[in-house]
């Protein structure tokens, strides 16, 4: 049994006299509980205090509510807003919105400062973005589990059964609502989806206190089908995206960044790839079973050479919800930075000197990813086996697809390719990029690399 214990209390004052204010009552309430799960009857206790005696004595029922709630936010750029362009400071020295992102050092004896104090003001008028949240309850139940008949100044315990139907419910989503580092909040998407616990006091003159007592998690039931002799192979072709960071153009370090690859990588150099998908027991991902396939790979003629390949699924959540509000508002490239590439995906190979991304299936490129679980395969792939197999295990706890008012859940296959670069571009790169971020491989390191392997 899975128990999880939550205390909030709520202090609003002190009572001095009659009559009741509720407003001076102090509630306390916890719950301790199973997890939910379809045909499932999952165990719990509610716990509740009420303070001070005035407010306890007058206490005519004890309710414990249970919901799942939904909740979305998005903040983007009004139609037609510009955002204000970033100038090199005039005297060179640290503005009042200094940080340390808003640098630029290229060499150790040159620093170019820049005045952001107009952008960042941007970042918080509205006249240039628009805020919208949204709540929702999906569902909820009640039940009366105390009388008057309690000495609510002493906590009082009682047990309490959820049954669940069967339906499988989606496992809660926490928020990922916790600023942003590096500089101001651009665009910005996210939602939740909780299901919470909520303690409702009823005192003899009707007024009425909700507190809540805590949360717990639905464990969706997971299927497990026979293979089936008709299925078929599943068969798709996609383009790889090249994953060099076009996110806030308007900043001076991107725009540096990009005008340096540009100079020493340019776009008409670059190799195109394409990669023939072949599943071959269709798309539908089956608990216990094996996802096997083949990726084969072909590329116009470039400056960059395969290297190696990766093949993941994992589960990912989308906020369709958010996407939707920004483009009916008319911001059009509305991009969410948390729905950007994983950090994980940036590191496939130490011997990458460039990174090449496809999101397999995908109509939107900017995803959330949320992996609940990740099960992976690689190896590598060159001009004379432009191809591999690859064989997944997928694990007992994969998520059913579920979809949500503001979002959705998926199994997603993920293909990522690393290339090298010529000696050429490495060489010119190496001597364009901070030290920090000397890491890159020519074809030599390379090879040295995958022999070692």
């Amino acid at each position: 049994m899975k128990l999880a214990a939550f205390v909030i209390s709520l202090s609003l004052g002190l009572a001095n006299s009659e009559p009741l204010s509720t407003s001076n009552c102090r509630v306390q309430a916890w719950v301790r509980a199973e997890d939910l799960a379809p045909e499932t009857t999952s165990h719990g206790e509610l716990r509740i205090k009420v303070a001070p005696a005035n407010c306890a004595s007058k206490v005519a029922s004890v309710a414990l509510r249970l919901s799942l709630d939904e909740f979305a936010e998005v903040k983007h750029l009004r139609r037609g807003a510009q955002l204000p362009q970033i100038v090199k400071a005039d005297n060179q020295t640290r503005p009042d919105s200094a940080d340390p992102w808003m640098f630029q050092t290229r060499s150790q004896d040159k620093e170019t400062v820049y005045n952001y104090t107009a952008y960042d003001h941007t970042m918080s008028d509205p006249a240039f973005w628009i805020v919208k949240a949204e709540q929702r309850k999906t569902w909820t139940t009640e039940r009366t589990l105390f009388g008057d008949d309690q000495d609510f100044t002493k906590p009082q315990v009682t047990p309490f059964v959820v049954v669940s139907p069967a339906v499988n419910f989606p496992p809660a989503v926490p928020n990922r609502r916790g600023g942003s580092s590096g500089g101001p909040i651009r665009g910005h998407a996210d939602s939740d989806l909780g299901y919470h616990y909520v303690a409702i006091v009823t005192f003899a003159d009707g007024s009425i206190v909700e507190k809540h007592a805590g949360h717990t998690n639905f464990v969706p039931r997971f299927a497990k089908l026979k293979p089936t002799k008709e299925a078929r192979p599943f068969v798709a072709t996609e383009h790889f995206i090249d994953k060099t960071n076009t996110l806030h153009q308007e900043l001076p370090a991107v725009q540096k960044d990009m005008e340096r690859r540009e100079r020493c990588f340019p776009a008409a150099e670059r190799s195109v790839y394409v990669a023939s998908i072949k599943l071959d027991h269709g798309n539908v991902v089956q608990k216990g079973q094996k996802l096997k396939g083949r990726v084969f790979v072909r590329g116009t003629a470039g400056s960059t050479t395969m290297s190696r390949i990766s093949v993941q699924l994992h589960t990912i959540r989308t906020t369709d919800w958010a996407q939707r509000e920004a483009f009916s508002g008319g911001d059009r490239e509305f991009v969410d930075p948390n729905q950007l590439f994983p950090s994980d995906q940036r590191t496939i190979s130490a011997a990458s000197g460039e990174y090449l991304f496809h999101d397999h299936g995908a109509d939107d490129p900017y995803r959330v990813f949320r992996s609940t679980f990740k099960v992976v395969d690689s190896g590598v792939i060159n001009n004379n086996k432009p191809y591999f197999d690859f064989s997944l295990d997928i694990p007992d706890d994969i998520m059913p697809t579920f979809t949500t008012y503001y979002g959705s859940t998926a199994a997603n296959l993920t293909v990522a390719l690393s290339a090298v670069y010529s000696r050429e571009i490495a060489r010119c790169l190496r001597d364009t990029i901070p030290s920090n971020e000397d890491n890159l491989l020519d074809l030599d390191d390379a090879s040295r690399c995958l022999k070692r392997r």
